[in-house]
């Protein structure tokens, strides 16, 4: 007797077979003082993640005390964008700085954590 059909891997609910377990590509570990985020995968040749920092549509050029920090890879700036280039994945990484909030009224501490799994080349958009 062959069994050919066996489903030994994937996701069950109850009895019921619901198919591969599709992990997420990247997950958020803390936000604070973002109002919103983007994290896209363009290009799956090169292993880099490209940031990004943006205030109400426009580069924000007023960021002080900026960290990144990262478990693999080179650390690059060109012009407003910030990157890490030739990781390994799982990646790490953690941003952080002090920003105007949109109206020049007060200063906040703004912190983004994440992991990428998949390997690529991922654009991550932060705006305050």
């Amino acid at each position: 007797m062959v069994y050919r059909d066996s489903v030994v891997t994937g996701y069950w609910k109850g009895n019921i077979y619901q198919g591969k377990e599709l992990k997420p590509p990247y997950k958020i570990t803390n936000i604070r003082n973002i109002s919103r985020y983007t994290i896209t995968k363009t290009v799956d040749r090169a292993n880099e993640v490209r940031i990004k920092i943006l205030m109400g549509g426009s580069d924000n050029t007023e960021i002080e005390e900026f960290a990144l920090a990262y478990d693999s890879g080179t650390e690059y700036r060109m012009g407003n964008t910030f990157g890490i280039q030739n990781t390994s994945f799982p990646l790490y990484v953690k941003i952080s700085y002090r920003t105007w909030n949109q109206m020049h009224t007060a200063h906040h501490d703004v912190i983004f954590e994440f992991t990428i799994y998949e390997a690529g080349t991922w654009d991550v958009i932060i705006s305050n």
